[in-house]
């Protein structure tokens, strides 16, 4: 998107440079501090310092004591978050306009008035130091600190990750973090950015008052380091952790934030061209590209659950690449890449942190907060192959085609001129949904939004994991992922989505089919024409085959990961038997090794049909308009299909289990319950106990086992949207010889709530934070989209968010003890059983299992 019209920047005179842009439309305002201090600027012997600094800063102030966390979240922030890059440190947050100057206020007392301690650094090294094993956890963490050491000499700044050493983690004093503080941490180093509900003069006036008073710091000065103009590549290989991985990294030159968008243009050309050429016994590489003050990094990251996959992957990859530098991309290509980019760029700014992250980037990269901003008429003077060839030219691509070197010439300069000017207008608030049934029989929930220039879609089909035969399990994924494969006309129907600019999507829940879309408003009604085309869409015999090869090897790296493995489990484990509602999406290696292609093509004519489907429309459109082209979609077979009946909770005996993942260096510990269906009249209640026990950086187990206990990275709560199957579970990483203590803690806490007379202030903090919050959650039209699908999914009426605000302490206490009796909890430790296997019996539980994966225990209820 060109740069907004109503951008300003000005600078205080203790040199805090702050960033505005004026946007009225709704009474929100996103605020985002970054420093211009990241992991390239630790000292020897100090690397996580920067990481570490990152959480001190939520430590507590002096006006403002105990983690910040609390004190923003009561203020009603959304989008809370920081991080640390190698070169800055981001402290961001979404406010309603009435917390603004609350915001600003927190924002410069931890400036200025920040407290250390002993106390507050021993806490927060534990957090971090969890972090750093979680993220060792996964071969990915080990695999990339070896290749940054290959990427970099020693003595450069990048050598090292921003997460740090444990080592010097371990050793790092509070008279180091103070220096660091001093030095780095003032307003002359900051940068400050706000987008919102507020003019020029207002700004100026509410952070004069608020950081005004602080001191500019002393100046930065930075040892010049030597920055290569050849591009560089390096690899490493991990085969010894449960899940393989090859991981390809390219070193090239730093770019100007205008030149970025070539390399982000090339990105998603390269993406299309690989899903287009891949094949069945081939997994596609995740692909990430970053931006740095000294470099810019393009990784491709392969996973499989074998070596000789990866090979393979990774030899198909080579000769793309070969044919790409010979040949280019195609004039097409090139077209969709663009408006793919376009219709990213639109989903960025539809929020205000995106607009306020952008104009943080266009300062730090080039003094210049519209740099990365980019008009539609520069997009289209992008030419990927272009790119390439500059970024990674060869003498002879053919005979060395690794042995590439970069041209030292920069991109021709980019112009951030606008497009047009864009006036701001006041966005009312989100209109109620409009619900009806069209003639077709499809059920419609829309919400026409303006400004925004976009449209979000999901389509609901009853065509999920409950409607399979019970000995066809997997087969609705597998028939979802074929229907994408399948070609017509040479194009796949992903390909044809990306070719008009716009993304589809797929997924299978319980009993839905979920077809998600989004697209610029330009391309709405063929998005909406691609649908329903693709619900007709025959599958042919290659594209059975790949999605099932797919799905195979999905199902062995699920077993891997003590996260994807636990969710295969943990329904079995709750419910008595294995019906409809509790089925794993995916389905098992027996079941999916069985299946055919007449089968996936029987279920698809049986189950996708319009009969009880549901449709979710949120964007700039005429309502008329949309309902005239759904009226068109063919409504499909009129199979009559029974209500999905409730699976019946299992007796909590056993309520331990455990889930062995070989090598495992942590434990995932999950604490779950069976729930009832969702009713309208506990909803809201269930949902605030939530956010007070453990859904919120500030509920009472994240209090606890986070910023006391210091035994893990964060707690994390799931609400589960299968209404007929429906789950909580309360989730955590832990240290094997802290697992059984920090599930008693998560009893304890539980029970308080049954047994305690609930925090009346805590309550009705929730609750002034929770109303200042409702219109940020709704900000994005696909967040829209999301929780109008969520609550469609939960049988609850769609135009009706829960309504936190009437929930009393009774209701919160009847809610604890009907709901999350901790008699009833099933705990399960997924991790090396080798380490666990002796835990229960020492603490004295009875009624331990053991699993090795969800194969045998799906069989056995079969």
């Amino acid at each position: 998107m060109a740069a907004p019209a109503q951008l300003h920047a000005f600078s205080l005179d203790n040199g805090l440079r702050v960033l505005l842009n004026e946007d009225r439309r709704l009474p929100l305002v996103a605020v985002h501090v970054a420093y211009r201090v990241g992991s390239a600027d630790e000292a020897p012997g100090q690397h996580g310092l920067a990481h570490l600094f990152e959480h001190l800063m939520y430590g507590g102030s002096e006006n403002l004591p105990g983690t910040y966390l609390s004190h923003l979240f009561a203020a009603g922030a959304h989008d809370l978050n920081g991080r640390t890059t190698l070169d800055s440190t981001h402290y961001f947050e979404t406010v309603h306009r009435d917390a603004l100057d609350f915001a600003l206020f927190a924002e410069a007392d931890r400036m200025g008035r920040l407290v250390l301690c002993e106390e507050t650094l021993e806490k927060q090294r534990q957090v971090v130091l969890n972090e750093l094993r979680q993220y060792r956890e996964r071969s990915r963490g080990r695999l990339v600190e070896r290749i940054d050491a290959e990427c970099y000499p020693a003595g450069h700044p990048y050598r090292h990750g921003v997460i740090g050493s444990e080592a010097d983690l371990l050793a790092l004093r509070l008279d180091q973090a103070h220096e660091f503080r001093q030095r780095h941490y003032h307003a002359a180093n900051a940068v400050l950015a706000l987008a919102g509900d507020l003019t020029r003069d207002e700004a100026m006036r509410r952070c004069e008052r608020a950081f005004g008073g602080l001191p500019a710091g002393p100046p930065i000065t930075r040892d010049p380091v030597e920055v290569s103009s050849k591009a560089a590549r390096s690899w490493g290989f991990d085969d010894a952790s449960p899940s393989p991985q090859k991981r390809l990294v390219w070193q090239l030159p730093a770019m100007p934030s205008p030149d970025r968008e070539g390399m982000r243009l090339f990105q998603i050309a390269l993406e299309s061209r690989l899903r287009a050429e891949s094949s069945a016994g081939t997994s596609l590489p995740r692909i990430g590209l970053a931006f740095h003050r000294l470099a810019t990094r393009l990784e491709f990251e392969w996973n499989a659950p074998d070596p000789a996959r990866i090979e393979r992957s990774f030899d198909a990859f080579e000769a793309l690449w070969n044919r790409l530098m010979k040949s280019g991309f195609s004039a097409s290509e090139a077209e969709q890449s663009r408006r793919l980019r376009w219709r990213q760029r639109l989903l960025n700014l539809d929020a205000r942190s995106g607009v306020a992250a952008l104009m943080i980037e266009g300062e730090l990269a080039q003094g210049d907060l519209a740099s990365a901003f980019v008009s539609r008429e520069r997009l289209a003077a992008i030419d990927p192959t272009a790119v390439m060839r500059r970024c990674f030219a060869a003498d002879d691509v053919g005979a060395a085609p690794w042995s590439l070197r970069s041209s030292a010439d920069s991109f021709p300069a980019s112009s951030t001129e606008n497009a047009g000017p864009v006036s701001p207008r006041r966005r009312p608030p989100p209109a109620s949904a409009d619900c009806r049934t069209l003639e077709n029989g499809l059920q419609l929930t829309l919400q026409a939004r303006s400004g925004a220039e976009l449209v979000s879609g999901r389509l609901l089909l009853r065509a999920g994991s409950s409607a399979e035969p019970s000995e066809q399990m997997g087969v609705a994924e597998l028939c979802a992922e074929a229907s994408l494969q399948a070609r017509v006309g040479g194009m796949s129907w992903r390909q044809r989505a990306e070719a008009m600019g716009c993304e589809i999507g797929v997924e299978v829940q319980g009993e839905v089919l979920r077809l998600s879309w989004s697209s610029a408003l330009a391309q709405w009604r063929d998005a909406l024409a691609l649908v329903e085309q693709f619900r007709g869409v025959a599958i042919d015999a290659e594209a059975f085959a790949a999605a099932r090869s797919r799905q195979l090897a999905a199902i062995e790296l699920a077993s891997a990961s003590a996260e994807a493995a636990t969710q295969r489990v943990l329904p079995a484990l709750l419910f008595d038997s294995a019906q409809a509602s509790v089925r794993i999406a995916s389905g098992l290696r027996s079941t999916v090794s069985a299946l055919g292609l007449d089968q996936a093509i029987a279920f698809k004519q049986k189950a996708w049909g319009l009969a009880d489907a549901r449709c979710v429309l949120v964007g700039d459109l005429e309502p008329g308009e949309a309902i005239e082209a759904l009226e068109r979609w063919k409504a499909g077979p009129e199979t009559t299909r029974p209500g999905i009946e409730a699976a019946v909770p299992k007796a909590a005996s056993p309520s331990v289990h455990l889930l062995d993942i070989p090598g495992a260096r942590q434990t995932l510990l999950t604490v779950a319950w069976a729930l009832p269906n969702p009713a309208r009249e506990t909803e809201p209640a269930l949902r605030a106990l939530d956010l007070l026990l453990a859904g919120s950086f500030s509920s009472r187990l994240n209090l606890r086992l986070r910023e006391e206990l210091g035994w893990t990275y964060g707690v994390r709560s799931r609400l589960g949207d299968i209404a007929a199957a429906r789950r909580y579970e309360i989730q955590a990483w832990i240290p094997a010889e802290r697992s059984l203590d920090a599930r008693a803690e998560i009893l304890r806490a539980v029970e308080a709530f049954s047994h305690q007379r609930v925090d009346a202030d805590a309550l009705a903090s929730l609750q002034r934070g929770e109303a200042l919050r409702t219109l940020g959650r709704s900000e994005r039209i696909e967040d829209a989209a999301s929780e109008i699908e969520g609550r469609l999914r939960l049988g609850l009426d769609p135009r009706l968010a829960p309504d936190l605000s009437r929930v009393t302490a009774e209701q919160l206490r009847e809610i604890a003890t009907t709901r999350l009796d901790p008699g009833r909890a099933i705990s399960l430790f997924a991790g090396d059983a080798t380490r666990l296997r002796g835990l229960p019996s020492a603490a004295g539980l009875a009624a331990t299992s053991v699993h090795a994966d969800a194969e045998a225990l799906y069989s056995r209820q079969r």
